[in-house]
């Protein structure tokens, strides 16, 4: 079991899914099985990868996408996953409107 964090200098580490939001399959801040493969995994990508200086397919800047406020959670007495399925949705009807 892990933890995976994902977090900048600037923003406090939130609670949510990574890297898909909403569905994972790691969880951000929570312990699971699947957070101790993706551990795995990084430290693989380090040490062959990032240290030889090989060009990652990924992102650089912070995603908010999938992270939950803990205001958002405490404003209600929503689950976390509760409050991801409720900003899933509105995406899609917004997407559906456009």
């Amino acid at each position: 079991m892990a933890y995976l964090i994902d977090f900048d200098y600037t923003t406090e580490p939130l609670p949510g899914k990574f890297p898909l939001p909403g569905l994972g399959p790691f969880s951000l801040l929570g312990e699971s099985q699947m957070n101790y493969f993706g551990k795995m995994m990084f430290k693989w990508v380090y040490w062959n990868m990032m240290l030889k200086g090989f060009e990652l397919p990924l992102e650089s800047h912070f995603n908010m996408a999938g992270k939950m406020r803990l205001s958002d959670i405490r404003r209600g007495f929503m689950t976390s996953e509760e409050l991801i399925m409720e900003r899933l949705e509105s995406t899609v009807s917004l997407e559906k409107n456009e």
